[in-house]
């Protein structure tokens, strides 16, 4: 029903604890804020009426712009008491009550009259009108809070007219003030309720924001972990076809050895199983030198799971994701390196090797038939800049502006993300400090530009592979 609806505005009930903090922290802004507006606006208000009053007595009214700038000072100080949150929304009513009577109490003094003879009333409302405004700006209140700090304010201003026997000052016209400040209140509550809703609002558009961010980043480090997972898979693949060639040489030129030596086994067969051992033992160096360069390669691979920063050679990276992507690119085109020497960078080798991978795959993934794909590198002033470039069939205009957003697809009653590979990759450069580019022209291929900045190798990294 509409009346339960207005009901929500008026009484709000949020139990959302993260919610409550979040206004313990604003309400300790906002007392800090109220404070500082006590003293400055009475500071600058003294120094006005000093300059403009002659030959009046002031003494009344320095003595109220004293007691609202210790009101002021004593608000701040407790502002950055430790345990002040909880209380921070309390004290800043309190801070704007006291404020309130106390120019109020100063209006309805006699002393008034000789500034602003008879206009006591009238200045009043807009006394209660500031404080009111300058409450609802700087503290989360919700519209209960506000309309009893109002009816507060106002029953000060009762009281006191009684303490000092001014009922003189409701003479005449004067219940039109009276009335104007009661207006001004249940106004002031209204606007209250309107703030305070539009503060609940932003605030739960923030944590859907901040859910959404988390979860985008959840989706990063899956596709990341899944990117990984087919590496190694790849890996594996690799190192299966790199180490069996290898130790199949060994394991036969050593059985030839073992056999010819029992065949000839004789006085005259030495120069042949001389012949036959030194031909062995080349095979079985040179075989060994391929299965220790399969075994670095795959060392350096394994190390890349470490989520900490190492230093690393980029150029070499890329020469590792060029080889275990080798049987994968080798079906589609002929890769070429020309990498020029770079200087070492602080970087996390897991996250770009998987970019790399993303690009090579896409560029082969671009090539119809045998096609060719260029890895270059080089420094420009403080950065390293990477181009990937093939002569694939390239992206359309259209498609080349939105390709680095994720692209949805309607799976049954679900939907589904798609292409997430380029989106995370861009990601991935950010938080290097640099960034990626991809520039394509339809049927005559792309370039990808990724350039990073030069890091100074920081102490205590770890080098890449080590």
């Amino acid at each position: 029903m509409k009346w339960l609806r207005w009901l929500r505005y008026l009484v709000p009930a949020e139990e959302d604890p993260t919610f409550k903090a979040e206004f313990q922290r604003l309400s300790v802004t906002g007392l800090r804020a109220i404070a500082c507006v006590c003293i400055g606006a009475t500071v600058l208000m003294a120094l006005i009426g000093l300059a403009t009053a002659h030959d009046v007595e002031v003494g009344i009214f320095v003595l109220a712009d004293i007691i609202v700038v210790g009101i002021g000072v004593a608000g701040l100080a407790l502002s950055y008491w430790k345990g002040v949150a909880r209380w921070a929304l309390l004290l800043g009513c309190t801070v704007g009550i006291a404020v309130a009577t106390t120019r109020i109490a100063m209006m309805l003094h006699p002393a008034h009259e000789t500034f602003f003879p008879g206009q006591a009333m009238a200045h009043i409302p807009t006394i209660v009108a500031i404080v009111l405004l300058v409450g609802m700006a700087s503290l989360p209140l919700r519209p209960l809070q506000m309309l009893a700090t109002g009816l507060l304010i106002c029953a000060a201003f009762f009281f006191l007219t009684l303490a000092m026997d001014r009922w003189d000052v409701l003479s005449g016209y004067s219940g039109l003030h009276v009335a104007n400040m009661v207006v001004i209140v249940l106004v002031c509550t209204g606007l209250t309720a309107v703030v305070y809703h539009r503060r609940e609002v932003a605030y739960r558009a923030r944590r859907m924001a901040e859910e959404s961010f988390e979860e985008l980043r959840q989706a990063q480090v899956k596709l990341l972990v899944s990117e990984n997972a087919a590496s190694q898979r790849r890996l594996a693949a690799a190192l299966s076809h790199d180490l069996n060639t290898p130790l199949g040489a060994l394991t036969s030129a050593f059985d030839t050895v073992v056999q010819l030596y029992r065949r000839n086994k004789g006085p005259d067969s030495g120069e042949l199983l001389d012949g036959v051992f030194e031909e062995a033992t080349r095979s079985g160096r040179q075989s060994g030198e391929r299965l220790k360069a399969a075994v670095e390669r795959m060392r350096r691979l394994t190390a890349l799971d470490r989520s900490e920063e190492q230093v690393v050679d980029l150029n070499e990276l890329w020469s590792d994701t060029v080889s275990f992507l080798g049987t994968e690119l080798d079906a589609k085109a002929d890769v070429r390196l020309d990498l020029t020497p770079l200087p070492l960078v602080k970087c996390r080798p897991q996250q770009l090797s998987a970019v790399f991978s993303n690009l090579l795959r896409n560029a082969a993934a671009a090539i119809t038939e045998q096609g060719r794909i260029e890895i270059t590198s080089n420094q420009r002033g403080g950065e390293l800049v990477f181009r990937v470039a093939d002569n694939g069939r390239g992206i359309p205009a259209q498609r080349l502006s939105r390709l680095f957003e994720p692209e949805f697809q309607v799976e049954g009653s679900r939907i589904a993300t798609t292409n997430w590979g380029l989106f995370v990759s861009r990601g991935i450069i950010a938080q290097h400090g640099g960034h990626l580019e991809i520039d394509s022209r339809e049927g005559e291929g792309t370039i990808a530009t990724i350039s990073l900045p030069v890091t100074v190798e920081g102490a205590g990294a770890a080098p890449f592979g080590s």
